[in-house]
């Protein structure tokens, strides 16, 4: 087989990778291209723009046979914009996908025996204007400011003027602000170089109606305050004045969003928010769930893991402001939260308090700092809900060596939830069930919810997994 760069050639699709891909195999030796914007069952054409040594890519060109499950993209920037990958696949397929990529890392990680254990997909009672948070990478440009998302796979941003994924508060504040975004008179960031002033704009907004700005900047003086505090009198009425504006600082070169510094320049200390019947806080750079709706049927269902685990002491680990603390806190004799975000441990404590949980006790730090003798025990259950990038190899070993009687572990990364699953298995644990959540619809994203127990429970519901 000799290929090149640039040459047109016909593929079928026989799959779909985690970022939503479609995955096609050429020729006999079955060479494996990735098409973005292909559906499995096409048949599709399209041009050679990468060739590695086991892998190409193609830019799409043309779908000789279209999948019955094909629609028409809602985003006039979809296909350049790096947020959205499924646009092109009605919801039940999206959900299918989902599912899949799920199946998939577990059958690579894990293995085929436990694959039965994979239940449908949860879908989001919002397929668009779902999205509670956004945050647009701003760069200096020859005249004016670049605002937008990047473009899959780079630091090229986009310029878009909305978004059907947003919550339409957000993206009307999007959109007037981006109107007038000439008159804030601060110079937008050259990552590359490391200059200029304004790095992000991160938009925020709660379903009890309270609403955030908070710009990123490099570094903030007494003249970055001027022109914020004249920019913040133009936008103001035409924002409503129950809109908050936040400076958070972050000088440090690399991919992080928000520094260690934030300053409220206007309104509220923080955001309020109501989550399965119970009310609670978060600052403007706490993580907090982007798909409200879809948020609550997860933490309901942490909720009955908890109580099919039979959870008397709870130890949960990256806990944040105590979203899912609230939820479940009375229904426990005692919980360990753990948590190392600075602005998180400080509204975590607030919202114990405003929901009158006695029974919690907050630890602040990284999750490794603690002995393992401070966080596991035989009678507790062990709730994780870590960062992309997965639980910390010694947090695994703690869990191994202290025997906890169950892990509940919630993760929006389907390969390091494998990975680690396959770790506490290998360590002596069972795993129960795990239940995907579509908390970001249109991408190729999937939050996703497994339950692991030292003895194997019998779990009264679960879906059949894929075939």
């Amino acid at each position: 087989m000799k290929l090149h760069v640039g040459e047109k050639i016909k593929v079928s699709v026989d799959s779909i990778n985690s970022q939503g891909d479609g995955v096609a195999r050429f020729g006999e030796e079955r060479f494996v291209f990735f098409v973005p914007g292909a559906l499995p069952g096409e048949e599709v054409e399209g041009i050679v723009r990468i060739l590695k040594r086991h892998y190409g890519v193609m830019e799409l060109t043309d779908v000789l046979t279209p999948c019955v499950n094909r629609v028409i993209p809602k985003c006039s920037w979809y296909g350049l914009c790096g947020g959205c990958s499924l646009q092109h696949a009605d919801y039940a397929m999206q959900l299918e996908i989902k599912k899949r990529i799920v199946f998939d890392a577990f059958m690579k990680t894990v293995g085929k025996e436990h694959l039965d254990k994979i239940q449908d997909c949860v879908p989001s009672p919002k397929k668009w204007c779902y999205r509670n948070k956004a945050s647009f990478p701003v760069k200096r440009g020859k005249k004016n400011l670049n605002v937008g998302f990047y473009m899959k796979g780079s630091h090229r941003i986009i310029p878009i003027n909305s978004c059907c994924i947003l919550e339409e508060g957000i993206d009307y504040i999007y959109r007037r602000l981006l109107e007038n975004l000439s008159y804030l008179g601060i110079e937008g960031y050259d990552e590359k170089k490391g200059t200029g002033i304004l790095r992000h704009l991160v938009l925020r907004r709660t379903a009890r109606g309270d609403k955030a700005v908070i710009l990123v900047l490099r570094n903030f003086g007494k003249k970055e305050e001027r022109s914020l505090r004249s920019f913040m009198q133009r936008v103001s009425e035409m924002l409503g004045k129950d809109i908050s504006f936040y400076v958070n600082v972050n000088p440090h070169k690399g991919n992080r969003i928000f520094g260690e510094r934030t300053i409220a320049i206007k309104g509220k200390e923080g955001l309020s928010e109501s989550i399965c019947g119970k009310r609670l806080f978060f600052g403007p750079t706490s993580f907090f769930q982007v798909n409200r709706d879809i948020a609550e049927l997860l933490f309901q269902e942490v909720k009955n893991a908890l109580e099919i685990s039979g959870a008397d002491h709870v130890t949960e680990l990256y806990c944040g402001v105590g979203a899912i603390t609230v939820t479940y806190g009375k229904n426990v004799k005692s919980v360990t939260a753990v948590e190392s975000w600075p602005e998180s441990v400080l509204f975590l404590r607030k919202n114990i308090k405003l929901n009158k949980l006695n029974n919690v006790r907050v630890l602040e730090g990284d999750v490794e700092e603690f002995a393992p003798d401070a966080l596991f025990g035989e009678d507790k259950v062990v709730l994780l809900d870590p960062p992309r990038s997965g639980c910390a190899k010694g947090v695994l070993e703690g869990i191994i060596e202290r025997r906890p009687k169950a892990v509940i572990y919630v993760s929006c990364n389907p390969a390091t939830l494998a990975r680690d699953v396959s770790i506490l298995m290998n360590g002596g644990y069972e795993l129960s069930f795990v239940k995907p959540f579509d908390m970001f619809p249109m991408t190729a994203h999937v939050e996703s919810m497994a339950l692991l127990t030292r003895e194997k429970l019998q779990i009264a519901r679960y879906d059949k997994g894929c075939s």
